[in-house]
């Protein structure tokens, strides 16, 4: 560089400086700044995956109360569904509602096939024995009759409601299905 004049000398120095700042940015700077874009994009990604993972621990708290909770009924589901008929038994437990309630027995006879309301069928392992049960006396007593077959210790379903005055107060006449497990 002895050779060029002082101006040709500052040009071809800037030049070489314009040379060295195009290398450092396109060599260092653009991929340091691509790398931080691609950084932040990841931990943005990251940050988004933490928050449905946190989500999932949330709602599993959850999921397990309500599994819990299904379990136990399950289970008094099952305490309710005896593994025979067990007609006696089911019929002591309607003579007991029938004498706490107070209500007058008029009828109960066992239908030849089961009945089930809306067309559904019973689940696989699960039989029904259907019946009919009229009974007649006061609301309040009616009422009271049909509070303890909700309270039976014995799965039982009503299918069939009809309420008609009587002489003596209101009859009905239910149509049942008490369930059992075979």
């Amino acid at each position: 560089m002895p050779a060029l004049k002082r101006r040709e000398q500052r040009v071809v120095g800037a030049g070489a400086v314009l040379l060295a700042a195009a290398a450092v940015t396109f060599v260092i700077l653009l991929p340091a700044t691509d790398q931080v874009r691609l950084a932040r994009r990841e931990a943005a990604g990251k940050q988004a995956e933490l928050r449905r993972l946190g989500a999932l621990v949330d709602r599993r708290a959850e999921i397990e109360r309500r599994h819990r909770l299904a379990q136990t009924e399950a289970r008094v589901l099952e305490a309710m569904l005896p593994r025979d008929p067990a007609l006696p038994a089911l019929l002591g437990l309607l003579g007991r509602a029938i004498s706490d309630s107070r209500v007058e027995l008029q009828q109960i006879s066992f239908a030849p096939a089961a009945s089930t309301s809306g067309g559904e069928a019973l689940p696989a392992g699960v039989a029904a024995v259907p019946m009919q049960v009229v009974v007649s006396g006061e609301y309040s007593r009616l009422r009271a009759f049909v509070a303890a077959l909700e309270r039976m210790p014995r799965a039982v379903t009503v299918d069939r409601f009809a309420v008609t005055g009587a002489d003596r107060g209101v009859t009905i006449d239910l149509t049942l299905r008490a369930f059992y497990a075979p």
